[in-house]
């Protein structure tokens, strides 16, 4: 973000409209699955009762014609662990490029104990409109603004603290090795008298925010262990023949 020359703002407005977009992209193929299984399963009823009715006399073909299993409605299904929401865990803020990456937990981590307040409270407004009122030290929302141009969490404890090391690296070279000492890294002589100033902030933010830990973290809170998935997959790929539902059925209890 820092190389497309946004502001920390401009960068937080942009991430939140791609979060925006990406939801509904999900949102939309969730509503796609619920109606193609919901008339999947209106198709199966529906060939039941013809079943029944070729096999039953002209009245009870008339009862069953009235059962209300055959009205074709949208099932409502929990879609809560579908969509992405940085307080989660599951989205993660990267440079590839640059080999690092971040969850909202880091700075959580970092601040915490700074701020006096717990982990768990801090990840939850880290993202979002909360702010830090300055005279009170609490998280308020957008009503106790009242006027004053605070920024959000996320771009006053993240967003700012890496384009500061991005600007010393491009910029002010006397500042590195402060914050290099501030961030506990252990950076190379050589690294931090390279002329390219891009290797340099490789090896500063692959070290403060490396990119291989924080997708590993993010898989293990996020992605459920394998006994819990198993059963989940097994039912995706079956379900819909219950003779290999049922031979398949010691798979799921493995």
């Amino acid at each position: 973000m820092p190389q497309l020359k946004l502001t920390p703002m401009e960068a937080y407005a942009h991430m939140n409209s791609i979060l925006i977009q990406v939801n509904a992209i999900m949102g939309t193929f969730h509503v796609e699955n619920l109606m193609a299984d919901d008339a999947r399963m209106y198709d199966e009823r529906m060939a039941k009762l013809r079943n029944r009715q070729s096999s039953a006399d002209g009245s009870a073909a008339s009862d069953a014609t009235s059962e209300p299993e055959l009205e074709w409605h949208l099932e409502d299904r929990d879609d809560s662990d579908l969509y992405f929401s940085p307080e989660l865990g599951n989205v993660i803020f990267s440079s590839a490029v640059d080999g690092w990456a971040f969850r909202t937990e880091n700075f959580a981590q970092i601040y915490a104990s700074k701020l006096g307040v717990k982990v768990d409270f801090l990840r939850k407004v880290m993202w979002g409109d909360f702010y830090l009122d300055p005279k009170t030290k609490r998280a308020i929302g957008p009503k106790g603004l009242k006027g004053r141009p605070l920024k959000p969490f996320f771009v006053q404890f993240a967003l700012e603290n890496i384009w500061a090391v991005h600007d010393a690296v491009m910029n002010d070279r006397e500042k590195v090795e402060k914050i290099v000492k501030a961030l506990n890294l252990k950076i190379l002589p050589r690294d931090l008298k390279a002329k390219d100033s891009k290797l340099l902030l490789q090896a500063i933010m692959s070290q403060w925010l490396p990119l291989a830990d924080t997708v590993l973290m993010a898989v293990v809170d996020t992605v459920s262990p394998p006994p819990e998935s198993q059963k989940a997959r097994v039912a995706l790929f079956f379900d819909n023949d219950p003779q290999l539902k049922e031979s398949t059925r010691h798979i799921e209890e493995a």
